[in-house]
């Protein structure tokens, strides 16, 4: 039985889900954001701001839909031998609502800069308590993705490489909804942008997550190099959400992926145009087909997961998420 991983009657949407604007600390508003990627071919942009949740729902109408979130920053406390914040580790997550409704900001710890300094009264936040003190550890990390997947938010965890982290850090951190496998203004500003290895280290220790590719832009130069295709059948809020939710979505800097299903042992990828096709196990070898603009791989019983990764003739990649083998063969 053919078994879709992309639904052929669905749309792909093209999204930027990690963004910065004037509300923070980006050159362009959120309405010069819009007109700049509707006219790249981009229906979903998530704006995620620095520290300040800020909904941008008047936006959204029929060709395109404004995600509403925030980029949450957790850092290692200063000692002597890291005294400056340039030589300290960084976690980033962007928190996107699932729903249009939401409007509370939670693990609120008051630390904002730039312009969101002008829009302090204006923000949703718990004023009554003390604020959340967020903690850089695996224990920290977790229990902020933990409080805000419960509060109706969607949670990636961005830049590893420049948040100088490595494996060791990452994988004390659980409940992320996906990684970014790639993040343009990383590649930018001369860091490892492209982190595959680290997504797949996370997901052989059995984290069920997705990957994602964004710009995080701030300025031009950081527009258009990774972006995220969503399958959904319409552009409404929550039907896109939830395609997020249930990692219908892949990540690329530049292929298309035409189809993807499963069937009789096999998974089966079309693309764009010929390339090179590698499919990923976790627990063995890949493989890897070149030229081809369709093609399949055997997918056996004891496999960890499978996922495919497509590399055009100029290094650029997209990559699906892992399907684990009980996703395949239940």
């Amino acid at each position: 039985m053919k078994k879709y991983l992309f639904n052929p009657d669905k749309k792909f949407f093209k999204a930027n889900l990690h963004s910065h604007s004037t509300v923070s600390d980006g050159k362009y508003t959120p309405e010069e954001l819009k007109k700049i990627y509707m006219d790249k071919g981009y229906s979903v942009f998530a704006y995620t701001d620095h520290e300040v949740f800020v909904p941008h729902n008047e936006l959204s109408d029929e060709n395109f839909l404004a995600l509403n979130g925030y980029e949450y920053e957790l850092i290692e406390e200063k000692s002597e031998e890291k005294p400056t914040n340039r030589v300290r580790k960084a976690c980033h997550l962007c928190l996107i609502a699932k729903e249009s409704d939401v409007t509370r900001q939670v693990c609120w710890h008051g630390r904002v800069w730039g312009n969101a300094l002008q829009i302090l009264d204006k923000l949703d936040y718990d004023r009554e308590n003390p604020p959340y003190i967020p903690v850089y550890s695996g224990e920290g990390i977790t229990d902020v993705i933990q409080t805000a997947k419960k509060a109706g938010f969607f949670v990636t965890y961005n830049h590893p490489a420049w948040s100088l982290e490595d494996m060791a850090d990452i994988a004390e951190c659980h409940g992320m909804d996906a990684l970014e496998i790639y993040n343009t203004n990383t590649a930018i500003r001369g860091w490892e942008a492209y982190c595959p290895y680290i997504y797949e280290s996370m997901v052989r220790r059995g984290e069920r997550i997705g990957c994602i590719a964004a710009d995080d832009c701030h300025r031009d130069e950081h527009f258009f190099g990774g972006f995220t295709m969503i399958s959904a059948s319409d552009l409404n809020y929550r039907t896109i959400t939830k395609a997020l939710e249930d990692g219908d979505y892949y990540a690329s800097t530049g292929p298309e992926i035409k189809e993807l299903y499963f069937e009789d042992g096999r998974i089966y990828v079309k693309t764009n145009m010929p390339i090179t096709i590698k499919a990923n196990y976790g627990s063995r070898y890949a493989e890897m087909h070149h030229e081809v603009s369709e093609t399949s791989f055997p997918v056996r019983e004891d496999d960890i997961f499978v996922r495919i990764t497509l590399i055009d003739e100029k290094g650029k990649c997209a990559n699906t998420r892992a399907y684990f083998i009980d996703e395949l063969y239940n």
